[in-house]
């Protein structure tokens, strides 16, 4: 039983590897050429997105002291609460 269980356990271990490294390699060769979509026998054209804003276009001037929101931090009570207790064996 000892056996099996050491078998078993390094052919999940191989196939795991092997599956993530094929895997890895079928994510990596898939490129995405162009942005059409098929809708049924409609072609659609998607548009373009709009570029990612930088930190540097928001820290200018659209960004005032007034758009920031504070908050507090409260510390709470400390209620009592006895020792735990373990039955033992």
């Amino acid at each position: 039983m000892n056996l099996y269980r050491k078998l078993l356990r390094v052919w999940v271990a191989v196939s795991s590897v092997i599956g993530f490294v094929l895997g890895w390699g079928f994510i990596a060769r898939a490129t995405e050429t162009e942005t059409v979509t098929y809708v049924g026998d409609t072609t659609v054209n998607m548009p373009e997105l709009a570029p990612m804003p930088t930190v540097e276009g928001l820290t200018g001037e659209s960004l005032t002291i007034n758009d920031v929101q504070t908050f507090t931090v409260t510390s709470s009570q400390q209620s009592f609460s006895p020792p735990m207790r373990t039955g033992g064996s």
